[in-house]
């Protein structure tokens, strides 16, 4: 006799044994009065596993009061392995087929008629509850686990159907779409893909291999020795839900529900982006059409009374915090978000010596481009259901291979940390080839509406400093300093955003963050002109500003050629992505540059500062060249 081998059921899928010994003792850590937990014993698939190992012996240790007591599942098991000595047998139309009872406690269970059974199963019944012994063969086997409602393959017992004793009609159906074969054709003695056969939910059968083939299953699983052996990451493109080749209804099946989770996640992901899209598309129309002269006058006439003040404790409630506190606060290097909406409201606009009531007339005239702001924000901290799914995974992985590798079940390599390795370990196992980034896009996408927003905004600041209402105004200086402030803001967010689309490896919307960068590098400078007064010129300051802005026209220049180059080498220099990358980044780029030239050409040729005509082109300029219409 062969020596015996001992293994883990989930570790025996695809192996035999012509006698098995399956123990389910356990130590749950109750007592019987408070009930048992069966734990893992109430897995369907292991169970499964456990059950469909012999071939001609199958033993079962465990206590059966308790597994009964806790599990539907085992009560099935126990129908038909364990007190079907009190059963009697019946005959149907087919001279194989069964008719059992069986006697649980007062209770007797009608076992339903399955033909194919050659002979009926004996069972010991001279031993106790908790050990059964059953001489099984393949296809007693099959039909035993069918009776417990999940078949070998896992599918529920009441839809399959039986080539051997099926009606007429039925036998002459085709089953395998590829050979033509038809029901009365198979063998159902056969191991064989070809010869086991599936019933789906709309009551059309086919084989597995015909189904294997039709759902894609090799995408999901990897094969050895002929065997489905192991996961295999699922495909990165979109998913669509499995579908009857017959009918086009619904396959749920559980053999293929990871293929059909897939799908089921592609289309929630589908889902949140076209509502995130949408949510997009309204917040940028909010901007496009906020009426940037008629706000700008009617604020104006409101602060032309105001004085600007220090801020100081009053009695005033809620006192602002120092302005030089607000770069600090708002701004951090490390943010995956936009920057907090309340760095655009009346409440930070005081603190640059504005009072309550000015802060209240803003936060009145910029109600929309704020709402507009916040629905980007809320578009960037969305989690997408790939992502949920994929932090899921890695999660509860994690925590298996730590526990492993703490039991010393497992050891990482030299020179790898315990948490290093438990956390590569569950990522290669989580089954994703590499972690979702689509949700990546939409918040690259939520950063460049919420730029476009204080886009506006510093528009509508310049407007102001330049109204005829507001010319010897004191607040025209705490509008400068908060414009200064919205922009560094808006430089922080531009980078982020060029982080962020380098890490979805999407390079179009890599080259149009740099061009936002490109634009409020330009605008911060643009800003800077037009606060300059012939008071505060001379001839050494003016050199100092047309230094600065050769400076930033040579750096726009060479971003341009350096953005453009990689673009190309990234894109491997397909006709069509050189003709986007010039159409959508290198054109609107040397307008900026042109832009940087006309202000340098300005300063230069002024001894003075710039004129009022001058500073309301540049305003002008800064209103118009926000708009982005290059698709991506």
């Amino acid at each position: 006799m062969a020596s015996p081998h001992r293994d883990l059921k989930t570790d025996y899928i695809g192996e035999e044994g012509t006698i098995v010994i399956l123990s389910l003792v356990r130590n749950s850590g109750q007592t019987p009065a408070r009930g048992r937990n069966v734990g893992f014993l109430n897995s369907e698939n292991r169970t499964n596993v456990a059950l469909s190992r012999a071939k001609e012996g199958l033993y079962i240790m465990g206590n059966s009061e308790d597994l009964c007591r806790q599990s539907k599942m085992w009560r099935g098991v126990a129908v038909y392995y364990l007190v079907l000595r009190n059963f009697s047998v019946g005959t149907c139309a087919h001279q194989n087929a069964t008719q059992m009872t069986a006697n649980i406690g007062s209770q007797s269970v009608p076992i339903r008629a399955h033909c194919c059974v050659p002979d009926p199963i004996p069972v010991m019944a001279a031993v106790p509850s908790h050990v059964a012994r059953v001489n099984t063969r393949r296809s007693s086997l099959f039909h035993a686990v069918m009776l417990m409602r999940f078949g070998v393959c896992g599918e529920p017992c009441d839809l399959q159907v039986c080539p051997t004793c099926c009606s007429n009609a039925v036998q002459e159906q085709v089953v395998d779409l590829i050979m033509g074969t038809k029901m009365n054709e198979i063998d159902p003695n056969s191991d064989d893909l070809a010869d086991i056969l599936v019933t789906l939910p709309c009551r059309h059968t086919f084989t597995v291999e015909t189904l294997d083939g039709h759902c894609g299953i090799n995408e999901y699983y990897n094969r050895r020795d002929g065997v489905w052996s192991e996961l295999a990451p699922t495909p990165t493109d979109i998913q669509k839900s499995l579908a009857c080749p017959l009918c086009r209804g619904p396959v749920n099946t559980k053999r293929y529900g990871r293929i059909q989770r897939r799908a089921d996640l592609d289309m929630a992901e589908q889902n949140v982006a076209n509502s995130s899209r949408r949510a997009l598309q309204e917040a940028e129309k909010s901007v496009r059409e906020f009426n940037l002269d008629e706000e700008s006058g009617q604020l104006a006439q409101i602060l032309a009374g105001e004085s600007l003040r220090e801020p100081e404790n009053n009695g005033e409630q809620d006192e602002p915090a120092p302005a030089d506190t607000a770069s600090s606060e708002f701004i951090a290097s490390k943010s995956l978000f936009p920057i907090d909406p309340e760095a655009m409201r009346g409440k930070t606009l005081r603190r640059f010596g504005f009072s309550l009531a000015a802060g209240r007339a803003w936060n009145k005239c910029i109600w929309n481009l704020v709402t507009a702001y916040e629905k980007a924000v809320t578009i960037s901290q969305e989690r997408f259901p790939l992502l949920r799914t994929y932090d899921a995974a890695v999660s509860e992985l994690n925590r298996h291979y730590s526990e492993l590798l703490a039991n010393g079940d497992l050891a990482p390599p030299h020179g790898v940390s315990f948490q290093e390795f438990a956390l590569l370990k569950a990522k290669e196992a989580s089954g994703f080839p590499a972690p979702p980034k689509a949700h990546l896009r939409f918040r690259v996408e939520a950063f460049w509406t919420a730029i476009d927003v204080r886009f506006k905004l510093v528009a509508l600041i310049e407007s102001l400093r330049l109204h005829p209402s507001l010319r010897h105004s004191q607040v025209v200086e705490g509008l400068r300093t908060f414009n200064n402030f919205l922009m560094e803001c808006v430089q922080h967010d531009a980078k982020r955003a060029i982080d962020l689309a380098e890490e979805s490896q999407s390079q179009r919307q890599v080259l149009l963050s740099a061009l936002l960068l490109m634009r409020a590098r330009w605008q911060a400078f643009a800003i800077k002109a037009t606060s300059w007064t012939a008071a505060q010129s001379n001839h050494a300051v003016l050199r100092e500003r047309v230094a600065e802005a050769e400076a930033g026209c040579a750096k726009a220049k060479r971003n341009i050629e350096r953005r453009r180059r990689t673009f190309l080498e990234r894109m491997g220099g397909h006709p069509d992505d050189q003709a986007w990358a010039y159409e959508s980044f290198v054109q609107p780029a040397e307008e900026i540059v042109s832009k940087w030239v006309e202000l340098k050409t300005q300063l230069q040729e002024t001894s003075f500062g710039l004129t009022d005509e001058e500073k309301r082109q540049i305003i002008q300029a800064l209103a118009q060249g926000n708009s982005r219409e290059a698709p991506i």
